[in-house]
């Protein structure tokens, strides 16, 4: 968990102002998806004043409707401020694949949801539109077990790997179930832009 949190949300902000002005950007484009990350992005991006800030709509998120907000920043000489976070990324990859993926910068990439909640100041909500008995917390755990061992992002199933016997079988049902996104959602991943990130 974060513990400096202005030291954290002051070092966010400096790699969205200091991305646009190396690019020599004007505007702050943020896609409203109603989440956690865009309370935090909008936050951030509003305690300054050298920049526009562009909310795009909702319906953003959506892949054919993400063409707009490109064209808006080409117009406006603009960013698309990516609200994708380590939860919903590294595994599960819950985003559209021509969507809100595509972002020009991704200052959240490093943060679980629940790191997120915290620097709100506001009740983690575990629940995974995904899924239906798997919660943030445990794609937290498991990402960290898959960062250890390799268990998730393994070609191999993962009861065939060495570390399987040490895992409760409710734990490898989470194991199982975000292996198998991963593999289905791994097309994602070649379609973004690349990472941006400091």
């Amino acid at each position: 968990m974060i513990t400096n949190k202005e030291k954290m949300l002051a070092s966010i902000k400096k790699w969205i102002c200091d991305y646009a002005e190396i690019n020599n950007k004007k505007t702050l484009i943020i896609i409203n998806d109603f989440s956690a990350g865009f309370n935090l992005i909008n936050k951030i991006c509003c305690s300054q004043t050298k920049f526009k800030i562009e909310i795009s709509p909702p319906e953003c998120v959506q892949s054919k409707f993400f063409i707009t907000t490109t064209y808006c920043a080409e117009n406006t000489n603009g960013i698309i401020v990516s609200l994708l976070n380590k939860s919903k990324y590294n595994i599960i990859r819950y985003y559209p694949k021509y969507g809100s993926s595509q972002g020009d910068i991704y200052p959240l990439i490093d943060l679980y949801e629940s790191d997120i909640a915290n620097l709100l100041d506001i009740a983690f909500d575990s629940f995974v539109p995904y899924f239906s008995n798997i919660t943030y917390n445990d794609i937290e755990w498991a990402q960290e077990e898959n960062k250890k061992y390799g268990i998730i992002e393994n070609d191999e199933l993962p009861q065939h790997t060495s570390t399987w016997f040490k895992y409760t079988l409710s734990q490898k049902e989470i194991i199982s179930k975000l292996h198998q996104r991963e593999k289905q959602t791994r097309h994602k991943i070649i379609a973004g832009r690349p990472m941006l990130k400091f």
